[in-house]
């Protein structure tokens, strides 16, 4: 129900939200706007956005296809419906710590909208004017939100039964091809979520290796799908994968964590105690 009311209330919110940033007009609002014209991701000589071999190419499709799906069901082409996929896809992450919200609790639904409408807004606002959320398409924010819950499933028993590993599958097979960061991201949450599955349960390695099957197998598919993609196409990624903590960087993030979580975490521990 919180998820249903905060995809309404973000289809009147960004119902007049038009492009206006240069990554934004030469990428993220330019390729769904592409393939809803052309029905084809943006690959090769046929490209209608990019040059043959440009770099561009090389980023991975998963918002702009998602964003296709909210414009092919649209009666018209409408560009603020490319915002309206980015809020639904992050309201989808933040609205599930609450799960077993119930009509008994009715008066904790209010607090669980202004959560899931809030939080986005408040942990994008170091980044100025151009890039609060529901305001601009930047990709970081919304890999930010699917890292976070990756992270939150691999902490959260992902290999206890079947449906379990196929949730913490999917998150992985999403999360590689939001962006080429992300499969580092991934890897990182299957390490851990290893690591706290063998100290707390114990089990023997080959049961672990089967356990781990589904979740690796559907994080490496739509990773390898895409860069075999782009070698048909003879498309090379120029641009090199670099892991800098700079300190003032790291500085500014963890102030900003210690600014913004304690009110989130207040606001997810009340309602997951009280539901």
């Amino acid at each position: 129900f919180v998820f249903c009311c905060t995809s309404a209330f973000f289809l009147l919110y960004t119902a007049d939200n038009y492009s206006i940033n240069w990554d934004e007009l030469r990428v993220w609002s330019a390729m769904p706007k592409a393939i809803y014209e052309t029905k084809q991701l943006q690959l090769g000589a046929g490209a209608l956005i990019f040059d043959s071999g440009d770099n561009m190419q090389t980023y991975p499709p998963a918002l702009p296809l998602f964003a296709n799906f909210f414009l092919s069901a649209a009666p018209v082409f409408k560009e603020s419906y490319i915002f309206l996929a980015y809020a639904v896809f992050v309201s989808a992450i933040t609205a599930s710590p609450f799960p077993d919200l119930r009509w008994k609790h009715w008066w904790l639904i209010p607090i669980a909208f202004i959560f899931v409408t809030c939080a986005p807004f408040v942990l994008t606002l170091h980044g100025g004017d151009n890039s609060y959320f529901y305001e601009s398409l930047y990709i970081d924010p919304v890999l930010g939100f699917a890292t976070g819950y990756v992270c939150y499933l691999a902490t959260a028993k992902p290999f206890r039964s079947g449906f379990d590993r196929i949730r913490f599958a999917l998150a992985l097979g999403v999360l590689v091809i939001i962006k080429d960061t992300g499969i580092l991201f991934a890897a990182l949450s299957v390490v851990c979520a290893l690591v706290i599955c063998r100290f707390e349960d114990k089990p023997s390695f080959p049961v672990l290796a089967r356990k781990l099957a589904i979740p690796a197998g559907l994080m490496l598919l739509p990773y390898f799908l895409w860069k075999g993609l782009l070698q048909h196409y003879h498309i090379t990624n120029h641009v090199s994968l670099q892991i800098r903590l700079p300190a003032a960087q790291v500085v500014g993030a963890l102030t900003d964590v210690l600014l913004h979580a304690p009110i989130i975490n207040l606001l997810v521990f009340g309602l997951s105690f009280l539901t």
